[in-house]
C-alpha cells in the first residue's frame, strides 16, 4: 500500500515536473522573441539616423538664412529658364521642417564639393514673375506648390542645390507621400486655406513693388 501511494506521489511530481519545464520553455522563446524585437526596432532606428537626423535646433537666424537661401535659388532657376530680361521672378517660402543627412558614404560630398554639412528643407513655395509695362505692374506666370529642397552648408551659409516637387493631378497624394514626412504633410496641405500662401504672395507683391520703384 505504502508503495503504491510512494508510486502515485512520483508520477504526480513528474508531471508537475514535465508542466514546469514546458511554462519555462515557453517563457523563455518569449523572452527571446521580445529581446529580438527589442533589437530589431534599435537596429532599424539606428538604419534610419544614418540616412536623416530631425535638424531641432533651428533658431530664427537660421531660419532666415535658410529661407533666404530657398528663395534665391527659386528665383535664379526661373529666370533662367524663362531667358527673358523684361520679366522678374520673385519667390516667397515657409518652411516647415530641416532634417541633417548623415552623408556616412560621401556621395553627396562628391557630387556637391565644398560643403561641411547637408540637409533637407521641405517648405511650401510662392513664386511669381512680374513685368512692368507702361508704369503699370504685371503678373506673369508663377507657381504655388510644396518643396523638398537640397541644401548645403559652408560655415553660416546655406546654399540650395536641388529640389523636388509632387506631380499633378492623381499623381499628387502619392508623390506628396514619398516626399514629405507624414508629421507635416497635414500642415503643409493646409497651406493654400491656412493663411499660409496668402501671406507668401503678399510678400512677393512687396518685393516686387520694391523692385520695379
Amino acid at each position: 500500500m505504502w508503495y503504491n501511494v510512494y508510486g502515485d506521489n512520483m508520477k504526480k511530481k513528474k508531471h508537475v515536473s514535465i508542466h514546469e519545464s514546458l511554462n519555462k520553455s515557453r517563457n523563455f522563446i518569449k523572452g527571446m522573441i521580445f529581446v529580438l524585437v527589442v533589437l530589431g526596432l534599435g537596429i532599424g532606428f539606428l538604419v534610419l539616423r544614418k540616412t536623416t537626423s530631425l535638424f531641432n535646433d533651428v533658431n530664427k537666424a537660421e531660419e532666415e538664412k535658410i529661407t533666404i537661401a530657398i528663395n534665391e535659388y527659386i528665383e535664379k532657376n526661373e529666370d533662367e529658364q524663362r531667358k527673358s530680361t523684361l520679366t522678374k521672378c520673385f519667390a516667397a517660402n515657409k518652411v516647415y521642417l530641416v532634417e541633417r543627412i548623415i552623408d556616412n558614404d560621401g556621395d553627396l560630398n562628391k557630387q556637391y564639393k565644398n560643403y561641411d554639412n547637408y540637409y533637407y528643407a521641405y517648405s511650401w513655395v510662392q513664386e511669381t514673375s512680374y513685368y512692368k509695362e507702361n508704369g503699370e505692374l504685371k503678373k506673369d506666370g508663377g507657381s504655388s506648390i510644396p518643396h523638398k529642397i537640397l541644401l548645403g552648408k559652408k560655415g553660416d551659409t546655406y546654399t540650395a542645390l536641388k529640389h523636388e516637387i509632387p506631380r499633378d493631378g492623381t499623381y499628387y497624394p502619392e508623390d506628396m507621400k514619398k516626399l514629405f514626412p507624414s508629421k507635416i504633410r497635414t500642415k503643409i496641405n493646409n497651406a493654400p486655406v491656412d493663411g499660409t500662401v496668402e501671406k507668401l504672395i503678399e510678400e512677393i507683391e512687396t518685393k516686387a513693388e520694391e523692385y520695379y520703384k
